[in-house]
């Protein structure tokens, strides 16, 4: 039998600080090593050697930001011609990567897809709406097989480059502002991710299977960007209860990407703010919190509208409104904003309807109770 050993409190607090002193040196000796090894590889590339300082130095920016298992990536990344001939590319790059949280994921997933012949074959504009549609991609799956999809599909690759831009443009996704919190962003872009799933539709749909040709196809495409398929909803019952959503989707279903403005008391000021909130906290927990609200009639508007519209109303709605930070404990993206939000729903609206392409027209106008349709 083994005899206990006593050890002394001090000596298990000087083992544990000599291992955590290991421990640093070697990560820390690891990263060196990996960045060293990293400028090696950029010295010795032939691509990589012809840059220009300014993109050299962005990619040592970007190298510095990741593990030093993604560096192959971001070498085969900037060895694309791509990046040595496009400055604003190379700078939408740069700014995605900073700004995200999974740095590592978008450097491989970019790096993928500067590798696809589908890719390079785009033009600009559309070249750096995939850009960030890769990027959204990682933390959205149907995003990225829609992408994975269209880069192959020759209906898609010899369509007009203005069919191209929008394409990638919704897979994009919204454009959030600069002060949005990276939590209800994540929110954001997943919702809108599951609506691209839509695409995988289409392709397995009999039309399209059917089609005898990439222009049959392509049209088709152009139907999934332009068509009033989809609806936007209205929802006010302010002097009820002080709330207001606009609703890209079913009003009944909680997973609808939804904003929600109401009226709140706040602690220390006189008189009521509005407090704007994506997703709507009421239509996120099916009508259920608070109750009172699934009691309350509302009047409702629903318009059928097209994703492009759909795409517009979003982007309006976060260039219009200020997001603060995320409220912790009142629900996945609440917020308070800077701005008028008293309007929302209102202003909402008319700016819908004064989009450029197709004026919807109002489906349904009338009383709503929790999210459906009801006889006045």
């Amino acid at each position: 039998m083994f005899e206990p050993v006593e050890r002394h409190p001090e000596d298990i607090v000087h083992a544990w600080s000599r291992a955590r002193t290991l421990h640093t040196i070697v990560t820390k000796g690891g990263a060196l090593a990996s960045r060293a090894d990293f400028r090696t590889q950029m010295s010795r590339s032939p691509e990589l050697s012809k840059l220009k300082p300014a993109l050299r130095r962005i990619l040592s920016t970007l190298e510095q930001r990741l593990e030093g298992s993604s560096s192959r990536a971001l070498l085969r990344l900037g060895s694309s011609p791509i990046f040595a001939e496009d400055r604003g590319c190379a700078g939408l790059l740069q700014q995605l990567v900073l700004d995200s949280r999974q740095p590592d994921e978008v450097v491989a997933e970019l790096s993928e897809l500067f590798g696809r012949e589908g890719f390079r074959g785009l033009e600009r504009e559309a070249r750096y709406f995939a850009i960030r549609a890769a990027c959204a991609g990682v933390g959205a799956r149907p995003t990225g097989q829609a992408l994975t999809f269209l880069l192959s599909e020759p209906a898609f690759l010899g369509s007009e480059a203005s069919l191209k831009a929008i394409l990638m443009e919704l897979l994009a996704g919204p454009t959030v502002g600069a002060t949005s919190a990276p939590e209800r962003t994540e929110v954001l872009m997943s919702a809108w991710g599951d609506k691209m799933d839509a695409l995988q539709t289409l392709r397995a749909s009999e039309a399209w299977r059917g089609a005898s040709s990439p222009a049959l196809r392509s049209e088709q495409l152009r139907d999934f960007v332009e068509a009033p398929t989809e609806h936007v909803t209205f929802l006010d019952a302010t002097p009820h209860n002080g709330h207001a959503l606009v609703i890209l989707g079913n009003p009944s279903d909680p997973r609808a990407l939804s904003y929600g403005r109401r009226w709140v008391r706040v602690r220390g000021q006189s008189g009521v703010v509005a407090r704007l909130s994506m997703p709507d906290r009421t239509l996120m927990s099916n009508w259920s919190r608070p109750m009172s609200d699934a009691q309350v009639r509302y009047f409702g508007r629903s318009l059928r509208v097209s994703r492009r519209q759909q795409l517009q109303l979003v982007n309006w709605i976060e260039k219009t409104y200020v997001f603060a930070e995320v409220s912790k404990g009142r629900g996945l993206g609440a917020s308070r904003i800077g701005g008028e939000a008293a309007d929302l729903v209102s202003s909402a609206y008319d700016a819908l309807r004064a989009f450029g392409n197709h004026c919807p027209d109002d489906l349904s106008v009338g009383a709503y109770v929790a999210g459906r349709p009801v006889d006045l």
